[in-house]
């Protein structure tokens, strides 16, 4: 029998989405199979200046880092913390869920993202990568020998199925403000289809600050400012989604905490829920976890024939109006349909994508992981 793992890691007090499914909830199933999740924060918190990078290391078996816990005012810190690692024979793991060389300028994240060349230096520091795809997994081929996909995974003691208190069917897209480019391959179809069909459309998530959106996009608008004219190009994509969505019909959610989101997702009660996404590497390099939440609460998926939603029991559309229009049509119209497909989804993703059963890959990885370098250090 393996000796339960030891493994560090950062847990910030408010933690965002990646870090809750790539990291927290992972490890979470890990404690509960009996083994010891340490984490930065409280260590620190608890030893003060007693606690220095090297004892932190001394603490574990595996230090596990991912693409948000490393800013530059850390590095030393974690050159520090790696340099012990390899004198003491720790695992350093380095998962990564996001191709930053090609962070799309509409993303409002790209103004204090590290260049590129940053993250190489980071990656060339670990013994292993984790990602959760293979489109992902061959772009860093050329940074680093040793990457292993470990697809995310949904928690369906969170996820929930939906009331289905509705009267009408709902519609939504539960997308994050860097997705506000991607809303043009969807929105002609959905305001003609408002013109044939009763759907409530509801946008969940997009806006963070929904009253500062408003505010920006009306002084836009009030001062006729055309998107060519801003130089800063999340506002140029702020204009742009106010344009596509004139004439629809739609409710406006705000985005919330990941720790809120699984029951806010629930009690929306949407029948049809859309991934529309711009086949670009930033998007084949994402995952198909708005797939994984939809199916968990009983939503059918429909989604833009680009990876990883290719790779998924979704119903695929190409991106183009007329496909879009008759793959989202015949959900609307069929309920036999629509049920059919929504219930082969949620098998496949409670099989195949449910943390509670398929946890043990991170459990089994990681062991034969630190078995593999004890080895090599013996030798």
């Amino acid at each position: 029998m393996n000796p339960p793992l030891r493994i560090l890691c950062f847990q910030p007090e408010h933690p965002d989405a990646s870090k809750y499914i790539r990291v927290l909830e992972p490890m979470g199933v890990l404690r509960k199979r009996g083994h010891t999740i340490l984490s930065v924060e409280k260590l620190l918190a608890a030893h003060g200046q007693e606690m220095t990078p090297e004892k932190l290391v001394d603490q574990c078996d595996i230090f596990l880092i991912s693409n948000v816990d490393i800013s530059p005012p850390r590095f030393e810190v974690f050159e520090r913390m790696v340099a012990h690692c390899n004198e003491t024979k720790k695992l350093i793991i380095y998962d990564f869920d996001d191709y930053y060389n090609e962070i799309p300028d509409s993303n409002p994240h790209v103004r204090n993202c590290p260049e590129w060349n940053y993250f190489v230096k980071l990656i060339g520091m670990a013994h292993v990568l984790t990602v959760t795809g293979r489109e992902l997994q061959q772009v860093l081929s050329e940074h680093h020998p040793r990457i292993f996909v470990l697809p995310n995974m949904i928690d369906f003691e969170i996820y929930k199925p939906r009331p289905r208190h509705s009267q009408k069917l709902r519609i939504g897209w539960t997308a994050g403000i860097t997705h506000l480019s991607d809303f043009p391959i969807v929105a002609s179809v959905i305001r003609k289809l408002q013109q044939k069909h009763h759907f409530e459309f509801i946008l969940f998530g997009l806006f963070p600050d929904f009253l500062e959106f408003i505010s920006n996009a009306e002084m836009i608008a009030k001062y006729s400012i055309q998107p060519e004219e801003l130089q800063d190009s999340y506002h140029r994509a702020q204009v742009e989604f106010m344009k596509h969505a004139e004439g629809i019909e739609c409710a406006l959610v705000p985005a919330v905490s990941y720790a809120d989101f699984p029951a806010y997702l629930t009690n929306l009660d949407l029948d049809i829920g859309i991934c529309p996404i711009r086949d670009a590497r930033w998007n084949r390099c994402r995952s198909g976890v708005k797939f994984y939440q939809y199916a968990a609460t009983k939503t059918a998926t429909i989604a833009s024939n680009v990876y990883p939603y290719s790779d998924e029991p979704v119903v695929l559309a190409e991106n183009t109006e007329e496909s879009w229009t008759e793959k989202l049509e015949s959900l609307i119209l069929d309920p036999v349909f629509r049920g059919h497909t929504t219930k082969l989804q949620f098998e496949y993703v409670f099989k195949n994508r449910n943390l509670n059963r398929n946890g043990l890959a991170w459990e089994i990885l990681y062991q034969e992981l630190v078995k593999h370098l004890c080895r090599k250090e013996g030798a």
